[in-house]
């Protein structure tokens, strides 16, 4: 079926005129290079509210701002995104804090070719023959649209996030915004007197971020006590500051739009429209999106050490290949390919999912913890009969709130001996505010239990990898556990 009108965010150096391949989001050449366009009012608004809970709730934000600012692949070899898509992938990402984001987008006015204009359109003598005679070739180095012109209009975007360092404090943040959770989630929040007080009640007690950013406007950046105002910029002054835009994004035509196209001698219509199932096309266009903003994150994690354990910034390393192995499938499906595949066929290019999952486990504290365990012969299991002698080995484990970790039960007598470890994050007296940096808000304790009896080891700090928490068993000791960040 032919090809529809597509519009891509706008990127420095597009012109009217050149060509665009929405399969691989490439601007191409410069195939007209004279291109009146009219000025007309174009008014729309968006808006929307959203709680942001889990990686996913951030990647769903990405696809909005994508559906109305635009969306492409790549530019040039690199992504492009729309601003605020770019402003998302900057936030702190950790899945132990609760964000609520507000966004607004407009058009003001569309500087589009009139339909004489377009009609009067004539191709270069070289791109009609390449048209005619190499379709398949013109396709590659043309693309399968053409830039008619620009929208313009501009975004904001407000980022109110409240981070906790436990599973319990997120609870009771979420409780004390509970309200503005449901309304948020509705799509009808608001920053308003009610929203701003109990915000303030978190601020006392956690680290609250406020952010802003905008395409076409520079509003005002906010904290806790005057947070209130971002409403009233929204509401009030977005508009006004935006007067009538920058190009927010570019118009594609196909090239079966052009009568000069359609009526070349011999030209066979859908030539340039190669049958390719659009819902495929969404499909992999939002994958791309995804994993795009899954790289970002795993980037903005290995500059900011949101990891803890050699083990877990390795694996942060692993899933960062993993994630540009996946665009890179993506981007080099040719039109061939394309034409081939439905629906059922493009699961295997579909991996953000998994590795966003990662990558919020990793942000949340996820590590590998490193044991050695020496036990004497009277207890059963032991390591060895000879004291001194020790078992290795680890396992995957993420902060709790003082739940022990049993590495080995055994029993001595008519007792058993519980060995391992306690992974939680570091203690925050009420009133204070929590560590920078994951690294800082976890420790991790070596721990054994007889009974009543608990025997811990001293407390190792996530910035502290390789350095051991022991502990041992009354005077025994031979009969001991240490724990470390691994490997």
């Amino acid at each position: 079926m032919p090809y529809t009108t597509e519009q891509v965010p706008f990127v420095q150096g597009m012109k009217p005129g050149m060509g665009v391949n929405l399969v691989t989001g490439q601007v191409t050449t410069l195939v007209f290079p004279t291109l009146p366009t009219v000025v007309n009012s174009s008014p729309s608004f968006t808006e929307q509210e959203d709680c942001i809970q889990t990686s996913q709730d951030y990647a769903s934000l990405i696809e909005v701002t994508g559906d109305t600012e635009g969306q492409a692949w790549t530019e040039g070899g690199e992504v492009t995104v729309n601003a605020s898509t770019a402003f998302l992938r900057q936030l702190n990402y950790t899945a132990q804090a609760l964000g609520f984001v507000c966004y607004r987008s407009s058009t003001t006015v569309s500087d589009l070719p009139t339909t004489a204009t377009i009609n009067g359109l004539q191709l270069p003598a070289t791109v009609s023959d390449r048209i005619l005679n190499d379709p398949e070739g013109f396709l590659a180095d043309y693309g399968t649209h053409f830039i008619a012109g620009f929208v313009n209009g501009g975004s904001f975007i407000g980022s109110v996030q409240v981070q906790a360092t436990s599973e319990s404090e997120l609870q009771s943040i979420q409780a004390t915004l509970g309200v503005q959770i449901k309304e948020f989630d509705a799509g009808s929040g608001r920053i308003d007197s009610s929203f701003v007080q109990n915000l303030q009640e978190a601020a006392q007690t956690h680290k609250v971020s406020i952010k802003t950013g905008g395409n076409g406007v520079n509003p005002p950046q906010y904290d806790p006590s005057t947070v209130e105002n971002m409403q009233d910029y929204m509401d009030n002054q977005f508009v006004t500051d935006l007067g009538t835009g920058v190009p927010l994004v570019a118009v594609c035509f196909p090239w079966e739009a052009l009568p000069c196209v359609m009526n070349l001698p011999g030209y066979v219509p859908g030539t340039l429209s190669p049958a390719i199932d659009q819902g495929v096309l969404s499909t992999l266009r939002n994958e791309y999106r995804r994993l795009d903003y899954a790289a970002s994150t795993a980037e903005n994690m290995q500059e900011n050490n949101i990891f803890v354990s050699d083990a877990s910034a390795q694996t942060l390393q692993s899933d960062l290949v993993a994630v540009n192995e996946a665009q890179s499938r993506i981007e080099n499906l040719t039109f061939a390919e394309l034409q081939t595949l439905n629906q059922s066929d493009i699961t295997p290019y579909l991996a953000s999912t998994q590795y966003l999952a990662d990558l919020a486990a990793i942000a949340a504290g996820r590590a590998e913890i490193a044991w050695s365990l020496g036990l004497d012969g009277a207890f059963t299991p032991n390591t060895q009969s000879d004291p001194g002698a020790i078992a290795t080995g680890s396992v995957l484990a993420s902060p709790g709130i003082d739940t022990m970790t049993t590495v080995l039960q055994a029993q001595h007598g008519d007792g058993a001996l519980t060995c391992g470890f306690v992974y939680s994050f570091v203690p925050v007296p009420v009133g204070s505010q929590p560590p920078s940096g994951l690294q800082n808000q976890v420790e991790l304790v070596a721990q054994m239990t007889w009974g009543k009896h608990k025997y811990t080891g001293t407390p190792v700090i996530g910035n502290q990898p390789g350095q051991a928490s022991q502990t041992h068993w009354e005077k025994y000791q031979y009969d001991q556990i240490g724990v470390w960040f691994g490997p």
